[in-house]
């Protein structure tokens, strides 16, 4: 019997022991890759079902990114194992907006015709999703319902969550938020419409999985 190819494995940073932990390619996309991924497909699904793609061929795309990149290393060695980590996460990005790239290129001569321009349809989009998700928020927030602040720590960055928390639940200003957090009232208003999003993307996918386990 010829002998078992060592399932090839990339060295990313334990969060809680802060040490170096050795991860096989599925497990490293699930933490590092997965969410980006995601995001991507949810803010520019339109221009990449256009093109073709959905969001199981971006992560297929980038797995065999990955692996190509690992395969090619082990003959080179020129990128560190300390290194690895950030790299494909740096290459997973590249990737992503490569593509987007040619979606997007696709997508603009599809609706030349059209009487809105690709930005004008991707700022409707963008600011229907806020809508909704702000609404969502709202009847959360009405409630007083104690697992969305669970919910904000675990989707947003702590920045966006800080921010939401602030303006939502405490019904401070963005400008005296600015203050607290030593931001521009325009960044915190970004903050929080990134926090949106996010959080639209995370209700979206709620939903979705409980209708199908109820099917």
């Amino acid at each position: 019997m010829g002998r078992k190819k060592k399932e090839r494995t990339i060295q990313i940073n334990d969060q809680l022991n802060n040490e170096p932990k050795e991860v096989n390619v599925s497990a490293y996309y699930k933490i590092i890759c997965q969410k980006t991924v995601s995001q991507y497909y949810f803010l520019y699904r339109k221009p990449l079902n256009a093109y073709g793609i959905e969001q199981a061929d971006l992560k297929q795309e980038i797995l065999l990114m990955i692996w190509q990149i690992l395969v090619n290393n082990s003959k080179t060695n020129k990128i560190t194992p300390e290194g690895m980590g950030g790299y494909l996460y740096n290459a997973t990005k590249w990737r992503l907006n490569s593509i987007l790239s040619k979606a997007m290129t696709s997508y603009k001569h599809t609706i030349s015709d059209s009487t809105y321009q690709l930005d004008n349809i991707q700022e409707e989009e963008k600011a229907e999703s806020l809508r909704d998700s702000e609404k969502i928020l709202k009847l959360f927030c009405d409630q007083h319902d104690a697992n969305l602040n669970n919910t904000l720590i675990a989707v947003c960055t702590s920045k966006e969550a800080v921010a939401t928390q602030k303006y939502y639940f405490d019904k401070v200003s963005t400008v005296e938020i600015g203050v607290d957090m030593e931001l521009t009232a325009q960044r915190v208003s970004a903050l929080i419409n990134s926090a949106l999003l996010k959080l639209n993307h995370y209700f979206t996918q709620f939903i979705t999985s409980r209708s199908e386990e109820d099917e």
